[in-house]
């Protein structure tokens, strides 16, 4: 039996809900054993999760890949910073005028 530690350290992290919210709940069982407790705070747009990490409502945030990232802080004078890369969502693209045989 793992002993859970007492003197947790709190992080609030924001993001939003499909996949990233999962993906950090997911994780949160293993971060509490290592003494960190993970708040998960759910955002459905991609600018209210900058703007309260600009505003020191949340601690980061996970979302955003570097473009977007790099034109956030360009149009709305801000200098958030990434201290990791993220995963980009594959994206299907389908045509009714392109055919491609699959072989």
């Amino acid at each position: 039996m793992q002993k859970e530690v007492t003197n947790a350290k709190k992080i609030v992290v924001g993001a939003t809900p499909l996949p990233h919210a999962e993906i950090l709940n997911y994780i949160k069982p293993k971060l509490k054993e290592k003494g960190i407790e993970l708040e998960v705070k759910e955002f459905t747009d991609y600018i209210t999760p900058n703007t309260a990490l600009n505003d020191k409502q949340i601690d980061a945030n996970f979302f955003q890949h570097i473009p977007y990232l790099d034109e956030f802080n360009k149009e709305k004078g801000l200098n958030l910073v990434s201290v990791a890369k993220v995963h980009v969502e594959p994206m299907g693209a389908y045509s009714e005028k392109i055919k491609i045989r699959m072989k």
